[in-house]
């Protein structure tokens, strides 16, 4: 590289150690010199994959012993130094640069074996008994945490056993109960990766990352096969006698294939498969698969969650579309990954237009509130409920988790809000006046100074 930029202007750029001037100096030329961007990219990468190798602690005599050994060392190998010059002729240069050559590339291959390896799934934990066969050398042995997982493995698992399983930036999984799973296809080497497992019986729940895009995962059991293209699912397969199969998603999509036919299983829905038959249409997961599936969350993470409206006058009309909910991927994080389930849910249904998807959702929603209370997030997660009932047209009930708000968080910033729009439902929706003036007047009572209660004084 010829530039001014040098690797270790790139480096420290990286590494967020220049201040804003070297900063604004290093991403002007990154935009008219492709030689460094590439650079950049490289040492991105090169960054990337050391922060993903395993600390090694050193044991607690480490310098001790380290000292002795290299004293041991030093003294015995001491003579041989000190009268080399007479008893070894020098080495010629072709043979100097072929011994520099070949240890280039071993130190190279070294390196890129190891970064393979880093990239392979390892056993996490291990709560129960369970033994792992190695195809590379065809023997049981115990199960046990940070062994490297590699193509064609194979884990068997005794009741009550659970063994988590983390692919690094890519998936977090799980194996419940008695199952007998083995990886049979696993290519590391990129970065997009390929795995796909094979399930004889048993329990295998999944949840992958943001880092998993581009990669695949494909599922094979008696009964059927499914891919999957960045989700959170289960799987359950039955014993060799029967070989059916069970499967829910909670977020993304999987396609199911049996007998020549598709299905696909989008969040909240769940198909069986049932041992030389096409899958069945997917339906929605009753209560008890919810709660099973929910087990997921154990493995990822916990975004926040936002209700967007407006300050204007006309935010009611934003509140009943309804207003959107986003979730923010930011510390700290408080909020369990079930919602960002029942938002992907709630589109499916908006996408379909179908009723019965949009209550299961509410119904979900509800059920969050109870299982994580929080003053801090729980009126949000009420204001949309009140503006989906709204959007299906349940108005009654709309109205009802509006009041909710305003009596159980009468603080609350959007308060003036939710009582505004339990007087515009009554008037417009319901046509009931009483019921309409006297939220109006509830409202000037208690907001008087809000946004809201300004079209009421004119």
């Amino acid at each position: 590289m010829t530039c001014k930029v040098n690797f270790k202007d790139l480096s420290r750029y990286i590494d967020g150690a220049q201040d804003m001037r070297q900063k604004e100096r290093i991403e002007s030329h990154l935009k008219i010199c492709p030689d460094c961007a590439k650079a950049l990219e490289g040492l991105s990468l090169l960054k990337q994959s050391l922060s993903e190798m395993p600390v090694v602690k050193e044991s607690q005599d480490f310098d001790f012993a380290f000292n002795q050994k290299l004293n041991e060392r030093l003294q015995k190998e001491a003579p041989v130094w000190q009268i080399k010059d007479i008893f070894m002729p020098r080495v010629p240069i072709l043979v100097r640069v072929a011994a520099l050559l070949i240890l280039s590339i071993s130190v190279t291959l070294g390196s890129y074996n190891y970064y393979i390896y880093n990239q392979l799934p390892f056993v996490e934990t291990v709560s129960g008994n369970a033994r792992l066969y190695k195809a590379d050398s065809p023997n049981w042995i115990a199960l046990a945490p940070n062994a490297r997982l590699k193509e064609n493995d194979r884990i068997e698992s005794a009741q009550g056993t659970i063994i988590n399983i983390i692919s690094r930036g890519k998936y977090a999984a799980r194996i419940k109960e008695a199952s007998d799973i083995k990886i049979a296809k696993l290519d590391a080497r990129h970065k997009n990766h390929f795995t796909e497992f094979d399930i004889k019986y048993g329990k295998l729940l999944v949840n992958t990352k943001e880092t998993f895009k581009g990669s695949t995962m494909a599922l094979k059991s008696p009964s059927c096969q499914a891919k999957v293209v960045g989700t959170a699912f289960a799987i359950d397969v039955d014993k060799p006698s029967s070989g059916n199969t069970w499967l829910g998603v909670l977020e993304g999509r999987v396609r199911v294939t049996s007998q020549g036919e598709d299905v696909y299983v989008d969040a909240g829905q769940k198909t069986e498969v049932k041992f030389g038959n096409v899958p069945d249409m997917p339906t929605l997961l009753s209560d008890d698969e919810w709660n099973f599936i929910q087990e997921l969350y154990q493995l990822g993470e916990k975004p926040q969650v936002v209700l967007l409206v407006s300050t204007g006058e006309t935010r009611v009309d934003e509140l009943l579309k309804p207003a959107p909910l986003y979730i923010l991927d930011a510390s700290p994080r408080t909020i369990p990954r079930e919602l960002e389930a029942i938002i992907n849910i709630i589109n499916k249904a908006i996408e379909r237009n179908d009723i019965e998807t949009h209550k299961f959702a509410i119904e979900r929603f509800q059920a969050l509130i109870q299982k994580h209370p929080n003053p801090k997030y729980n009126p949000q997660f009420i204001m949309f409920i009140g503006s989906y009932y709204y959007y299906i047209g349940d108005y009654e009930k709309a109205v009802e988790s509006f009041d909710r708000v305003v009596s159980e968080y009468p603080d609350y910033v959007l308060s003036s809000l939710a009582q505004r729009a339990v007087a515009e439902i009554c008037k417009n929706n319901l046509k009931d006046k009483n019921r309409a003036d006297e939220a109006v007047k509830k409202l000037l009572q208690k907001y008087p100074d809000s946004v809201d209660s300004k079209k009421f004084m004119e």
